[in-house]
Formats: structure tokens, sequence, C-alpha cells
């Protein structure tokens, strides 16, 4: 099971990028994949979104099974259409209000 992406951060030309059923924590190192569309990280111990923050092409995002709390990067995410955040503690749904284009949502 992975733990550490730290060398993920190099590939910075990946499309689509699949990290379910592992360890981690910390993805900090996604930050630097800005041309991602497709990221799937379902089934971590991923408590902090932040990263996230900057991936513009972003439009599928699987996070379910995850200890995430609050989702307010989310509200930088303009081009989601579909994510998914089931089993998390999410309380305040109110970061996704601008998602127009948001077509699927799993809570």
């Amino acid at each position: 099971m992975l733990v550490d992406i730290s060398p993920l951060s190099r590939l910075t030309n990946l499309k689509q990028l699949n990290i379910t059923c592992n360890q981690i924590v910390d993805i900090s190192p996604i930050q630097y994949l800005t041309n991602l569309q497709r990221l799937s990280m379902s089934h971590n111990a991923i408590t902090d979104l932040s990263p996230l923050r900057n991936l513009q092409n972003l439009t599928k995002l699987l996070c379910s099974s995850n200890q995430i709390h609050q989702i307010t990067v989310l509200h930088y995410l303009s081009n989601l259409e579909y994510l998914a955040l089931e089993n998390n503690f999410i309380s305040d749904l109110f970061p996704l209000r601008s998602k127009s284009l948001l077509r699927y949502l799993y809570l």
C-alpha cells in the first residue's frame, strides 16, 4: 500500500490518476499535476484537500471514504462535473453553491 506519493509530483503531464485504496494522508505532491482531469483517491486517510486548489482542469474527483471535514477548496475547481465525497465528515456544502457544471454529486 502506498503512503508516500511525492515521486508523482514530477509527472506534470498526467491527465488521470488513481490512488484509491491506500494509506495516503498527504496529497501535497498532487498540487503540481495541473493537467489532471480525473483524480480518484477514495479509501485513504486524506484530511486536507487544499493541495487541489490549482487543478483547474479537474472535471472528475473521487474522494469517498477518507477523513475530510471541509471542502472549501472545491470553490476554486470551476470545471468539476463529477464529485464523490461519501463517507467523510463534511457538514458544510456551501463551497458547492457555484458549481454550475457539476452533473454528478455523491454525498
